[in-house]
């Protein structure tokens, strides 16, 4: 370290207290890395990587990016896995004497990111562990909010319920743990110790305090939320499986029950959306609560409307907040601070008649208001810098200060035209230029009539004249600087107490942030529920579902008018456990998957897509769909499927609805058939939950004779000769065909290898002693063959005519091969 310059000296230094994180090191208007952090820097970010003198004739590789634009680099960077440490500078350059003092401000991370995504819910979690269970503890930084959540000591379980909880960052002390958890590649592992000897709970949290200032510079207090409130369980591979916040396919919103409600007005709402979608209630009672405000907002759309215009001018509260609590928010968002709070007002107003407690009780924000108004100006600038951002009357020396600049001004134009006068030059012109500051500048043609006794001094040189300084313009300069240096002062103090005073408020701006977060989740909530073929659903006691001609909610978005199907869902007390069968295509995923949308949206309070809706309530939904086989790696298809059905049998009640499309098939057909058979034996006897089991073992069919409450729907099929056509419309029965050549037929397989499917299927009929349920597919020649021969009438045929037809019959099967 010796060997190179001293900046870089004070850069490894700083190194060496942020092992694992990128350093950029504020020098002048730019931030830059160095050494290896310098080549990361240049290829994440697509950026030159150049060099810098270190010394000893040395060179040190060297990547840097402007300080005003360092935030949108440290996203990528972030968003790439990286941590990323930032050291500014702590005084002026101008007036250090020898090396800049420089400190490491804040560490920022995938999990501590709090100018991430606005309506990304990114999380980081503590974890410690006993013999029997892991203790973790959530933190999320764009609220300040901590919660705390124990599970059975199962690894499996704990990566599921991090994806579930969207942890992207885990910190902890447990070498084993860490091991297993970097094979996966979802989380960013952090290694943090601390000395607490408390219960293993307590660990994780002092663990999690012990980070949040490490990296954020300060002691952090977290508003713990620990929501007793009753919800119904929604796992992570449900909740992928149903696509209810992501899309499998394209990983975003698109095609997604949260992008398909998501009609909110704010990024608040929008992320409480989110949270509501993934936590639907488990009380009738609360549930109905939501629909009378819903059903307020359907029947008055006007004041619905008048809503969202005020929802509309509310900002991110919760981040806002956030930065107060870590003083770091800025001018301009204190005054987005203060323009949401007026429109909360006003929302206040406008809802003080309905039932939307939420707003209608919303506590008393005057002083906070008052406090921003009369501190702030209406408009401020970017950074405190450039000045204008407390408000005339806040600081008496303040407004002298600036009474003394505006009289600069004034001063300036009469010393300009007094020298005019003085030397008689009509175009002298005084000006200020930021490199050498205030001049008197006379044009070349002029300069012969600047003498010696006005006691100008030359400063600047140009093509087109010179420019001048004189005692009493530097005594005014000297006077400006001092006052604008000490405006600056100033207001940089002003707005720190004004921070501070803020402090007072962050617990009443967490709850309004709240209160307007489900307002608009309401709102959002409505404009769906209004929506024509929406109905409200009632909830029984019983486990009976009676669902009259519902659609699937956002494949009615996608597909066309006439390719939807109406469908109804009929399961009852004593008929609770469904065998789905039918053709694949023919869609039992999709009525699945429209049965779970439809419980999820009415268990969040909303309308669903139906002519009718009677449901009970369910403690938990479980899915077991086949699209989340890459959630636990190193592990077959059917060991996955298999495990997902050992999550949901063990831990489902008679109170939840579970949903296995096609169990069984990852191995050979007759394990597969027998497991699926016992695992609907187990529902229908055991744990008596209520059950679609969707299956193309035609074999198992025959529960329904055995056991009362298992019955039989299937996918309807129209065949018409060698053609069928998908009616999606399930009812009661059962299919005794599988369709499999004809669906290689729609997907345009080669008509050879389509005959030699057929060829292959009759053998292994042929040799298959048990009775096997897929079925022949009659070839178009075949169909051509019985037509000939049904129309045939033998009796009243002479051995003339029936050799013709026997020719005719030869001669086509000769034309298709």
């Amino acid at each position: 370290m010796s060997n190179v310059s001293p900046m870089l000296q004070q850069y490894l230094s700083m190194k060496q207290e942020v092992p694992g994180a990128l350093l950029l090191f504020r020098l002048g208007d730019f931030y830059e890395a160095f050494f290896e952090d310098a080549r990361i820097v240049s290829n994440e970010l697509d950026l030159v990587l150049t060099e810098r003198a270190a010394g000893n004739n040395q060179k040190a590789p060297m990547c840097g990016v402007p300080h005003h634009a360092v935030s949108s680099y440290i996203q990528r960077l972030v968003t790439k896995g990286h941590k990323v440490a930032m050291a500014e500078q702590m005084e002026d350059p101008a007036e250090a004497k020898g090396l800049v003092h420089r400190e490491i401000v804040k560490i920022i991370t995938p999990g501590l990111n709090i100018d991430q995504d606005e309506k990304q819910v990114n999380q980081i979690v503590s974890i410690e562990s006993d013999l029997t269970d892991y203790h973790l503890v959530f933190f999320n930084l764009s609220l300040n909010h901590s919660s705390t959540l124990s599970i059975e000591k199962d690894f499996s379980l704990l990566t599921l319920t991090l994806l579930q909880n969207h942890v992207v960052e885990v910190i902890l002390d447990d070498q084993e743990l860490m091991s297993e958890l970097s094979k996966s590649s979802y989380f960013l592992l952090s290694t943090h110790r601390v000395k607490s000897k408390g219960s293993p709970q307590s660990i994780a949290e002092e663990r999690l305090l012990s980070y949040l200032e490490f990296t954020q510079k300060q002691r952090v207090e977290p508003k713990p939320q620990n929501n007793q409130q009753a919800i119904m369980a929604v796992d992570y591979s449900s909740a992928l499986n149903l696509e209810l916040t992501e899309s499998i396919r394209h990983s975003s919103k698109k095609n997604t029950l949260w992008g398909f409600l998501d009609k909110t007005c704010t990024t608040m709402g929008s992320r409480r959306l989110r949270e509501w979608i993934l936590k639907p209630l488990y009380s009738s009672e609360k549930i109905m609560l939501r629909q009378d405000k819903i059903a307020y907002l359907i029947d008055h759309f006007l004041i619905a409307h008048q809503m969202s215009e005020q929802l509309t001018k509310i900002a991110d509260i919760y981040k806002i907040n956030t930065k107060i609590s870590y003083q770091s928010a800025s001018a301009q968002e204190l005054v987005r601070l203060k323009q949401s709070l007026l429109a909360i007002q006003d929302l206040k107003e406008l809802l003080k008649e309905s039932p939307l407690d939420e707003m209608s009780e919303l506590p008393d924000m005057a002083d906070i208001i008052d406090l921003l108004s009369k501190t702030l100006q209406d408009e401020v600038p970017v950074y405190l810098k450039d000045g204008q951002t407390i408000r005339e009357g806040v600081n008496q020396e303040l407004d002298e200060l600036r009474a003394l600049l505006a009289d600069s001004n004034s001063w300036l134009l009469e010393y300009e035209n007094q020298q005019k006068q003085l030397t008689g030059i009509k175009n002298l012109k005084v000006g200020y230029s930021r490199t050498f500051g205030y001049y008197i500048e006379v044009s070349k043609s002029q300069v012969h009539l600047v003498d010696e006794s006005l006691g100008y001094k030359r400063r600047q040189t140009l093509t087109s004249g010179q420019r001048y300084i004189s005692l009493d313009l530097k005594a005014q300069e000297d006077k400006i600087t001092t006052a604008k240096d000490r405006i600056l002062a100033i207001e940089n103090q002003c707005f720190e107490e004004l921070l501070k005073q803020c402090l007072d408020y962050t617990t009443l701006l967490d709850d309004i942030a709240t209160r307007v977060s489900d307002t608009d989740v309401l709102y959002a909530l409505s404009i769906i529920s209004g929506q024509s073929g929406y109905v409200r659903p009632t909830f029984t006691t019983s486990k009976a579902i009676n669902i009259i001609d519902s659609y699937h909610p956002i494949l009615e978005t996608t597909l066309k008018q006439h390719d939807i199907i109406a469908n109804d869902v009929k399961l009852s007390e004593t008929e609770d456990v469904m065998i789905l069968t039918g053709p694949n295509m023919g869609g039992k995923s999709t009525y699945m998957r429209q049965v779970a949308l439809i419980v999820i949206m009415a268990q969040m309070g909303c309308y669903v897509r139906a002519k009718q809706a009677t449901l009970p309530l369910f403690d938990a939904i479980y899915t077991r769909m086949g699209a989340s086989d890459d959630i636990l790696m190193g592990q077959s298809t059917f060991m996955i499927e298999m495990s997902e059905a050992n999550y949901a049998l063990s831990r489902a009640t008679k109170h939840s609805l579970i949903l296995f499309d096609e169990i069984g098939r990852g191995t050979s057909t007759y394990d597969g058939m027998a497991i699926a058979k016992a695992i609907i034996e187990y529902i229908a006897t055991k744990i008596k939950a209520t059950c679609i089991f969707s299956t193309h073992y035609h074999e198992i069919t025959d529960l329904e004779e055995v056991y009362d409450n298992v019955i039989n729907c299937q996918v309807g099929v129209l065949e018409e000769k060698d053609k069928i056509t998908f009616l999606y419309h399930v009812v009661p029965g059962k299919a005794d065909k599988s369709y499999g050549i004809h669906v290689a037929k729609l997907a345009e397989l080669p008509y050879s290898l389509i005959q030699a499917a057929n060829k292959n299927l009759r053998e292994l009929q042929k040799n298959n002693s048990s009775q096997s349920t897929i079925v022949y597919e009659q070839s178009p020649l075949e169909d051509e063959l019985v037509d000939v021969l049904t129309k045939l009438d033998i009796n009243k045929m002479s051995p003339l005519e029936s050799q013709a037809v026997l020719i005719q019959l030869v001669e086509m099967i000769g034309e298709k091969d």
